[in-house]
């Protein structure tokens, strides 16, 4: 701050704009940057990190005049490069000119976010081949002499065309925070200049912020990785002031009375440090870009779901659809839908996020891996069990007998992955090879460690349940659905889902349910209750009416891999002792009782299909935990 206050180089016009919203002020920026054009301005910095008034203020310039009018070399640039490497006179003479005369301009020209889309194939494409001529060089070593390195350079830029635009005459850098301006600017526009955003909102963590329990001679690094707050605050305006500095003419502030989520803001502390000048907004504020119909409507509904946002914490939030065509047809396609147990329990987690999933059909985007993705291990290992148990449990039977050795399993299980894995090959398509031979083993070590367990708890029963169904499904792939009519449902409802494993007495005429999960597993019958867990009672439904309606059901559990445990679930007492002896007797619950957390399951089924067709789609605020595929979608200012 004193550098900057007391420099020659600080004297300078730093303005501080305060705006009613976010939308607001990104229009308020486009209109300043509009203004400073029109003045004559050839450098301009925008530095924010905000990805909205980004993707709003990149959206305008994009589509600015401004390109049309910008320079190019006369000759084409992979011209002029071909002319000067032609006159070198040595290798090291091309190298020196490609890598400090043409490379940092042309990588600059590609990271800025308004390189016309016209121009960064050709950008790229001359880059690329300067950037590979010091890779050939070193490949051929000595064997490369100075006429053949003219060569393949002069080859390899023939297919650019000479005269695709390079240079433009107006220099708008769009910067995240902590970029450096390179070379300086005339002037810098700073949004988002408010208290909790800058300098960024610490941890409230007392572990990130204290760094007592570092020993005295503790690594550079450490002070890095748990910085003080002090530190933290020191960087940032240590930032500010870097900016200001390499700003010539002026830097514009500006932050919104409101941020986001609704809340009330106030300028930034560090605006105490800074000489700057109040300056007011127009009154009313001009849209700075030839003021099509579609984009006045573009704006207005920007600034209304501001304004929407801003009501989220009343008890009256806006409705998620309003359009009476766009109801009519979601409720007419969901008046036909099939509704899956596990896709319920995400209403109840959040209907909001249902709506984003299943309504509009929007997919997470995830980062490509090299290893196989969690789900997909579940989906490759679920197949495998499915496989053994539908070719060798009368293999795992006769090993329970005595009559062969457990490695014959441990062949069999091998295989069973092995399949699975080519099965599922678009799963695992991209993946790092090694690492696929690593999930290979884990798998079968998981898979092997499954049928132990299976093995004890099957030695332990008193009357034998035989595994007799496996990933048998209902209302899908064309089989029958489970029909749910309950009084207080307007219309019947289908229900669909694939059960892992249905094992079978036929002597008893009894059954029981196992479902597969890859991580840890917790204990339902709180949740069938609360209406949160949905999975088994429907599955019990299922079986019971749709495949084996002359058997009773026994229990219902889950099988969690991940502890190689059947812990939690469903049970009958009655039956408690002749098929699972050592399974958590917590589980186990009078007959009665039973048919009870069937029915409430059912029961809240049936009520949230009903709020889905009435179309309820908003936020669960109670229920948020923040953990979600789609808060960045979300309305909840508290997400």
């Amino acid at each position: 701050a004193d550098v900057v206050q007391n420099s020659p180089e600080g004297e300078k016009d730093i303005f501080l704009t305060r705006l009613r919203t976010m939308g607001e002020e990104a229009r308020y920026i486009i209109h300043t940057i509009s203004k400073i054009l029109s003045e004559g301005a050839k450098k301009i910095a925008l530095i924010t990190s905000h990805p909205k008034i980004r993707h709003e203020i990149v959206r305008w310039l994009a589509g600015l005049n401004l390109f049309p009018a910008r320079l190019q070399y006369k000759d084409g640039l992979a011209n002029i490069i071909r002319r000067e490497v032609k006159e070198a006179r040595s290798i090291r003479e091309i190298d020196e000119m490609l890598e400090r005369r043409f490379l940092p301009g042309l990588k600059e020209a590609l990271r800025n976010d308004l390189c016309p889309v016209e121009a960064s194939s050709n950008i790229y494409k001359i880059a690329r081949v300067l950037n590979e001529m010091s890779s050939v060089r070193d490949y051929m070593q000595d064997g490369l002499d100075l006429n053949t390195y003219k060569n393949i350079i002069s080859y390899a830029l023939e297919d650019v065309d000479d005269q695709e635009y390079i240079n433009w005459p107006v220099d708008i850098m769009c910067l995240r925070w902590g970029d450096t301006i390179y070379g300086g600017t005339h002037v810098s526009i700073i949004p988002s200049f408010y208290q909790g955003n800058m300098p960024p909102e610490l941890s409230s963590s007392p572990f990130f912020q204290d760094t007592s329990f570092l020993p005295a001679n503790a690594p550079l690094f450490f002070t890095i990785l748990f910085p003080q707050t002090e530190t933290r605050v020191a960087l940032a305006a240590y930032k500010l002031n870097e900016y200001i500095l390499s700003s010539k003419d002026a830097v514009y502030l500006t932050y919104p009375a409101l941020d986001e989520s609704g809340s009330e803001t106030y300028p930034s502390p560090f605006a105490t440090i800074i000489n700057y000048k109040e300056l007011s907004p127009p009154a009313h504020l001009p849209i700075p870009y030839e003021p099509a119909e579609d984009r006045r409507e573009h704006v207005a509904m920007h600034v209304k779901h501001e304004l929407d946002r801003m009501m989220l914490d009343r008890e009256e939030r806006p409705e998620i659809i309003k359009d009476p065509e766009v109801k009519a047809d979601i409720s007419d396609r969901l008046k036909n839908a099939t509704f899956s147990a596990t896709s319920l329990e995400k209403y109840k987690a959040c209907p909001y996020q249902y709506f984003m999933e299943k309504v509009l059909g929007l997919k997470p985007i995830r980062p490509k891996m090299p290893e196989v993705e969690y789900k997909d291990r579940g989906t490759i290992i679920h197949t495998a069990l499915e496989l053994f148990f539908k070719q060798d449990t009368q293999t795992l039977f006769a090993h329970i007998r005595g009559e062969i050795p457990f490695e014959v399993i441990e062949k069999k299980m091998t295989e069973c992955i092995e399949t699975a894995i080519k099965t599922h090959s678009d799963l695992i398509a991209e993946k790092d090879t090694a690492l696929i031979e690593y999930f290979k083993a884990r798998g079968i070590a998981t898979c092997i460690e499954a049928i132990k367990k299976e093995k004890e708890l099957i030695e332990e029963m008193g009357y034998p349940l035989i595994p007799k169904y496996t990933e048998w499904s209902f209302g899908m792939e064309g089989n029958q659905p489970l029909v749910l009519n309950l009084p207080h449902m307007r219309e019947p409802a289908n229900l669909n889902g694939k059960v892992d494993r249905i094992d079978v007495d036929e002597t008893h005429n009894t059954f029981s349910i196992t479902d597969y999960k890859t991580g840890e597993t917790q204990s339902v019958i709180g949740k069938i209750e609360k209406g949160e867990h949905l999975q088994l009672p429907i599955y019990i439904e299922a079986v019971s009416k749709l495949l084996l309606n002359d058997k009773r059901p026994v229990g219902a559990f889950l099988f969690s891999l991940k502890r190689i445990e059947k812990k939690h679930g469903l049970g009958i007492e009655e039956y408690r002792k002749f098929y699972f002896p050592s399974i958590n007797k917590k589980v186990f619950v009078e007959e009665k009782v039973w048919q009870n957390l069937i029915d409430t399951a059912l029961r809240f089924a049936g009520e949230y299909i009903e709020k889905i067709r009435s179309l309820e789609f908003r936020e669960d605020i109670s229920s948020c935990k923040g953990m979600c595929d789609y808060k960045e979608a979300c309305r909840y200012a508290k997400r």
